[in-house]
């Protein structure tokens, strides 16, 4: 039993040595291992934190975009809609001086006409008069 005791013990002992031995060996790869998934972690970081700012860049500059062009779109619509209410307006402007003389032509023409009219009527009348009176007058010289 003591034999045993002893072999073992020494067993033991010349494992735990060996163990000692191999750890000067472990601890170096392993602080490099640490190291190198430390480097690769800050390194994946640093990747989303660079796709996170662009994205956020893009979607500032596509939301400047639309905005700028949303404006260029409503500045032009308005000048358009001023351009054509202008139009109008000339248009109208337009249509009423011409409007005017033409009126004032057919008004003129009808006092025209009325007056004309007038004058032929009061012709017959005058006529009418006049062929009343010779014959009243001459009325026992035809007889």
């Amino acid at each position: 039993a003591d034999a045993m005791r002893i072999a073992s013990g020494n067993a033991n002992q010349a494992y735990g040595s060996w163990m000692d031995r191999l750890g000067q060996y472990i601890n170096p790869e392993l602080s490099a291992t640490s190291g190198m998934a430390n480097t690769l972690s800050q390194a994946g970081q640093n990747k989303a934190n660079i796709a996170s700012s662009t994205g956020g860049l893009l979607g500032n500059f596509a939301s400047r975009y639309g905005s700028e062009s949303a404006g260029l779109q409503t500045g032009l619509a308005d000048r358009l809609a001023g351009v054509y209410t202008g139009g109008a307006g000339q248009n109208v402007n337009l249509a009423s001086n011409l409007a005017q003389p033409y009126a004032n032509t057919y008004q003129q023409e009808a006092q025209g006409q009325t007056q004309g009219s007038q004058n032929l009527w009061n012709m017959i009348g005058g006529l009418a008069k006049l062929g009343v009176g010779t014959y009243s007058q001459n009325k026992s010289a035809w007889g």
